[in-house]
């Protein structure tokens, strides 16, 4: 099914009995500690702040949004009674036929209730909570959109990058080098001109995920989620940038990034569980107008010691365009591909696979630590044989455990792409650091062999295990008794 908007994602969301409405909690404490809280335990519900102290009501935010399996696999389209597994091989089986949907432009929408220009924009109109105690201000941006636009040839983007206030005309965004949304920045500051940019601020799940996850270059989200939910984005064509605008939007930011104008930004609880970015020196988003609903509904997803709702959601789709890359190289015998949430999508991958040859487990290994699809950050990439389950991580360790002959099967790859708020104090490990803003920054990753040994994969012990011909016969003799276990 498509939603129409946030509204209506919600209305389902309460329909499944899913949604914890909350009133009177205020943004300099109660909205972070809730939903840091919710969405520390995993499927816990979506929680709807409303009658928020210092604003009016009806002005709400929404956060906790994808950090359920029901929720994940409501949005996605599958039935909300779909596992995380069950998700992540809908959408691994949809991505092999991956085709596109153009946005269809229109005159009018909700999101042309309210407009602030000039003089009268004002960000803190909205709700924007102090998410983590130690935040260095106010995020108004974190489950949000940024639509930005190529100049050479233009390609509409839309990704997920934080945003946070400074003034009531000026946020502060931080995309990491090598996002599209900062070429296309950069771009335009090479030309010494300003980067027109918009920020939704409110918006639909389901454009939501897809801004949040790799999208091939070049191509726009906005296709992509209208293929996926077959049909297409309504937007606005903004008379301001030109940047097409979702028109059932909550909330939209708009105005420009000029060259050599930023601010310190941060420090901000990360998606690793720790402040590791701290303060820094980040471009500025000059707010030229302000569009949002009657009564908008501002969404929220703040970083978090993982497992968080951040992390959570981004599983099922990195995981299934993981096995499906493998299987797209020619790799034979995959079985399943997970990357765990602990392990924020991208410390702790985990493949399995039949082997069919020897090396095959290493080659498995070696192609997930550096194909793009897990090449930023990657940290430990695992590789067990067949009979053991990737979602199950006690089975995962149990093959660590008793397949894994440390001198010959963890293999370690240094000097390869990591990320600013990696927590390690990597300085004190390479000769002359690690890297720069500028220039990138390294880190180094594990390929861990948990597979038996090819050539005496034969050999082993058996597995202590009830065998399925005896687990069919006792389930016929006490039916339904096996039924949560399946």
């Amino acid at each position: 099914m498509a939603f129409s908007d946030l509204r209506d994602w919600i209305e389902a969301v309460d329909d499944l009995n899913d949604l914890k409405k909350i009133s009177g909690a205020n943004i300099e404490e109660d909205i972070g500690a809730i939903s840091d809280v919710y969405q520390s335990n995993p499927g816990s519900e979506a929680v709807l702040f409303d009658d928020i102290p210092g604003y009016p009501s009806g002005f709400r935010v929404l956060s906790c949004i994808l950090s359920s399996p029901s929720r994940i696999a409501l949005t996605f389209g599958f039935d909300p009674k779909y596992t995380l597994k069950e998700t992540t091989k809908g959408i691994q089986h949809k991505l092999k036929n991956r085709s596109g949907i153009p946005p269809k432009i229109v005159k009018n929408g909700p999101i042309l209730e309210n407009i602030q220009e000039g003089k009268d924009v004002d960000v803190t109109t909205f709700p924007s909570p102090l998410w983590h105690e130690k935040d260095g201000g106010n995020y108004i941006g974190t489950a949000d959109l940024v639509i930005t636009q190529d100049p050479d040839n233009g390609w509409v983007n839309v990704g997920t990058y934080r945003s946070m206030i400074h003034t009531t005309n000026e946020v502060g965004m931080l995309a990491s080098r090598g996002k599209h949304g900062r070429e296309h920045m950069e771009k335009y500051h090479d030309r010494g001109e300003p980067c027109p940019i918009a920020i939704v601020c409110g918006i639909n799940p389901e454009l939501y995920w897809a801004s949040s996850v790799e999208i091939p270059h070049g191509v726009c989200e906005y296709d992509f989620v209208g293929w996926w939910r077959e049909k297409p984005v309504e937007v606005i064509q903004s008379s301001l940038t030109g940047l097409p605008l979702p028109a059932n939007a909550e909330i939209v930011l708009e105005g420009y990034i000029p060259p050599n104008k930023t601010r310190l930004e941060g420090p901000y609880g990360e998606f690793l569980g720790y402040y590791a970015g701290g303060e820094k020196e980040e471009m500025v988003v000059d707010v030229e107008r302000i569009y949002y609903r009657n009564n908008p509904i501002l969404t929220g997803s703040p970083s978090a010691k993982p497992p968080a709702e951040e992390t959570y959601f981004r599983c099922p789709i990195r995981a299934a365009n993981i096995a499906n890359a493998l299987e797209e190289l020619g790799v034979p015998g995959i079985k399943d591909v997970w990357c765990d949430p602990a392990g924020a999508t991208r410390l702790w991958v985990v493949v399995s696979i039949k082997q069919e040859y020897a090396g095959h487990a290493k080659q498995v290994g070696q192609l997930v630590s550096q194909m793009p699809q897990n090449v930023f950050l990657g940290k430990y990439i695992i590789v067990v044989d067949e009979d053991v389950d990737v979602f199950d991580q006690s089975d995962v360790i149990w093959a660590l455990g008793t397949r894994v002959h440390p001198p010959r099967d963890i293999h370690i790859e240094d000097y390869t792409l990591g990320a600013s708020y990696d927590p390690i104090p990597y300085d004190y490990i390479y000769p002359g650091g690690r890297g720069s803003p500028e220039k990138g920054y390294y880190n180094a990753r594990v390929v861990i062999d948990a597979t038996k040994l090819y050539e005496a994969r034969d050999e082993y012990p058996e597995v202590v295990r009830v065998s399925p011909e005896l687990r069919q016969k006792v389930s016929k003799k006490f039916p339904g008794l096996f039924d949560q276990f399946l």
